[in-house]
């Protein structure tokens, strides 16, 4: 026996205070060797996360142990292109570490849509730690004017990383240097929170916002006695309403809560997940910090105190409405972990493409983060700029990885775009292990993702990229599809019977271009790379690089029709020619790639550079 909760006694009880033990159970059954860290959870682990876990050869959460390095805005990975010139490649940390506390680059984020999400300090109004001071490190001068609650243990275990609030003993009042206008267009508020038994007597603040000290315009995010989520935006005036959640917060147990209003729509989170939502017309366009007006956590106003009576650990507020992507990463964040786009050499070597060489440098815990965008040159932060590792510059209309690896129905982008999709249908939601990580399983009857229309998707030409096992050959099984009820699709992507992959692409003006790849079938139990293009005149496909190409007559049709993976519309209102099979991403761009630009699967192995 390696770990047994309970000492059996007979019966079943979890209820007892029984003793952990590690080494032994109550019949003896002794364990005899070595063990390296013993980690218990109060949920599943995702596969990929156990993966992580196990490749990280480290103990589960090191980033933040005390002593650890506080943020990794030091790393940076280099690359040595064909000529010999050594250069920084944009790259991206997820996973389990602080929130990076660099400045932002730009001073009006009002209009900077392009870093909304954005993990260090850009669109951040305030961030509050908590860590026994209560500075605001956002830079806009919203320090606690006293600090009284005192320090706890945060939620990584780590000492005074979290602030204990307990009712009208201790509470925050922040400083507001220069009154502040709050925008219904964009608003976020998220934190780590725990609460103990019996903390629900009243609607504990997380956060609020007066106007003026004790009167006037009024938010506030709060926990209900009933332990759920509620948000309010009250003009001062009826009505006052509030957005509500369904599900309580467990008792002693650390969970990320998040209220974002977009479009005067309120949406809860709790643990990265939705969790109700509320739409008001009547609600103001913007609410006004005056100039003695106040922002707090612990409790409210004096005619609404709201005490809160628990701990929490990172708070924030973001003048933009985060997307449900990054939500999710924060409440979910698993192990630590460096993401780049690493390239191939241009020319193939013997029909390959071998990979260039990297190194990953870190050291400085002075440094700022690099700048993981493209910028459009004018030096504001505006539409023309692209953020992130995946972006509109580099052709991306979205990037499906299919590594969720979780029971709800989110398909996430991993592009900048946040084309975020739905697992739709009776199919069961499998997720199966490939050479990438996980990949999704579509059962041919009634399983699909559904992805709602957006302005990327209309493009004259493109590239639509899989990784897929195609388990029933008869008949026709769409693996990607631009669609709608009323519109036969712009570009389709299937394997069609034993004849091979079967690209459509149709144009505005009605006339359809298709092409055939007979790769070399489709084998049980193998993994095909599938590429469609379009580059203005040439409809082209690679079945695991065998290439077929024919003429299109013009650039696809655009207008509203959706994505869809694993099925498609048809020209109807009902789903039709279900994929049976495994996808292991998808991918699709605005622009005709060309073979050294594929994604190379199953990967090919970079030996690390010097790390420095």
């Amino acid at each position: 026996t390696l770990v047994v909760s309970q000492e059996w006694d007979g019966e079943m009880d979890d209820t007892t205070d029984y003793p952990l033990v590690i080494g032994g159970h109550y019949s003896g059954a002794p364990f005899t060797g070595d063990m390296d860290d013993v980690l218990l959870l109060s949920r599943a682990m995702s596969p990929t996360e156990i993966t992580g876990y196990v490749h990280s050869s480290a103990p589960y959460g090191t980033s933040l142990v005390p002593g650890a390095q506080a943020d990794f805005d030091d790393v940076r990975i280099s690359e040595m292109g064909d000529n010999g010139i050594e250069t920084v490649k944009r790259s991206r940390i997820v996973g389990l570490r602080p929130h990076s506390n660099t400045p932002c680059p730009y001073e009006d984020l009002q209009a900077a849509t392009a870093l909304a999400d954005r993990e260090d300090l850009c669109g951040v109004a305030a961030y509050w730690p908590l860590d026994g001071t209560g500075e605001d490190l956002s830079g806009n001068g919203h320090d606690a004017i006293s600090y009284d609650p005192p320090p706890v243990r945060g939620r990584f275990g780590d000492e005074a990383g979290a602030t204990a609030f307990q009712g009208e003993v201790f509470y925050l009042d922040y400083s507001v240097p220069e009154p502040i206008v709050w925008q219904a267009t964009g608003l976020t508020v998220e934190a780590w929170v725990r609460v103990p038994p019996g903390a629900h007597a009243d609607y504990g603040t997380i956060l609020a916002m007066v106007e003026n000290s004790d009167w006037g315009e009024f938010f506030s995010f709060n926990i209900a006695p009933s332990g759920t989520l509620m948000f309010g935006w009250d003009s001062g005036a009826p009505p006052y309403q509030l957005a509500s959640s369904y599900t309580p917060l467990d008792d002693n147990q650390w969970h990320h809560v998040a209220a974002v209003m977009l479009d005067k729509t309120v949406t809860l989170y709790l643990d990265g997940r939705p969790d109700g939502s509320m739409s008001s017309a009547a609600w103001k366009d913007e609410l006004h910090t005056g100039p003695a007006g106040a922002l707090r956590t612990g409790w409210a106003k004096s005619q609404l105190p709201h005490w809160l009576h628990g701990e929490i650990d990172d708070l924030l507020i973001h003048s933009v409405a985060k997307s449900p992507g990054y939500l999710f990463s924060r409440a979910n964040p698993g192990l630590p972990s460096l993401r780049f786009l690493a390239n191939t050499a241009m020319s193939a070597m013997n029909g390959l493409f071998p990979a260039r060489d990297y190194q990953l440098r870190w050291g400085d815990q002075t440094a700022q983060a690099a700048l993981p965008f493209v910028g459009d040159g004018d030096g504001e932060a505006d539409e023309g700029d692209c953020y992130g590792l995946v972006n509109k510059c580099m052709g991306y209309v979205g990037w499906w990885l299919f590594d969720e690896g979780r029971s709800d129905t989110r398909i996430s982008d991993e592009s900048c775009n946040r084309n975020d999709g739905e697992y739709k249908g009776a199919g069961t939601k499998y997720w199966i292990a490939t050479s990438n990580g996980l990949g999704k399983y579509f059962d041919g009857a009634a399983s699909l993702v559904h992805i709602p229309f957006a302005p990327s998707m209309n493009v004259e030409h493109f590239t639509m990229e899989s990784h897929a096992r195609v388990d029933l050959i008869a008949g026709d099984h769409t693996i990607i599809a631009r669609d709608s009820a009323d519109q036969f699709s712009s570009w389709r992507m299937a394997a069609k019977g034993s004849i091979g992959l079967y690209v459509t692409h149709k144009t505005s003006d009605g006339e359809t271009a298709a092409l055939v790849n007979p790769g070399a079938g489709w084998p049980a139990e193998e993994w095909f790379h599938l590429v469609g293009t379009y580059d203005g005149t040439t409809l082209a496909s690679w079945v695991n690089g065998l290439k077929t190409t024919t003429a299109a007559p013009g650039p696809p049709v655009t207008g509203g029709a959706e994505l869809y993976f694993g099925a498609n519309m048809g020209g109807g209102e009902i789903a039709e020619n279900f994929f049976n099979g495994v996808l292991d991403f998808v991918r699709i761009m605005n622009r005709a790639l060309v073979p050294d630009e594929f994604i190379h699967s199953p990967p090919f192995t970079i030996t690390p550079g010097e790390i420095q």
